[in-house]
């Protein structure tokens, strides 16, 4: 504004004038460069991958006697859940020997 003052002629107070123009659009261009940095940082993501190193451990390996062992000790831990198994549906085997029972003597 100080400039416009000292401005003695027309052509003087214009160029004053254009250069107050380009001021204030770089000032509103700077403004606006910063408001959309300032939103971009308040919309940013971070994501963040944690693990831990687990040391690989050589063990020795299984012998055939051992791993018969374990498929019999499996085999029997099947074979025991299998009866419960069948114990569970015992309502159906109540129905299964009505109708067995029914049969041969004739009813049904």
């Amino acid at each position: 504004m100080a400039l416009l003052t000292q401005a003695n002629t027309i052509k003087e107070i214009l160029e004053v004038e254009q250069y107050l123009d380009s001021i204030r659009e770089e000032i509103e261009s700077a403004e606006a460069r910063l408001r959309f940095l300032k939103d971009q940082t308040a919309y940013s993501t971070i994501r963040l991958s944690i693990y831990q190193v687990v040391p690989m451990s050589f063990s020795e390996r299984i012998g055939l006697g051992t791993r018969f062992y374990n498929a019999f000790g499996t085999g029997w831990q099947l074979f025991l859940s299998l009866l419960v198994g069948l114990c569970y549906i015992w309502p159906l085997w109540l129905v299964l020997a009505g109708i067995l029972f029914l049969r041969r003597k004739g009813l049904v």
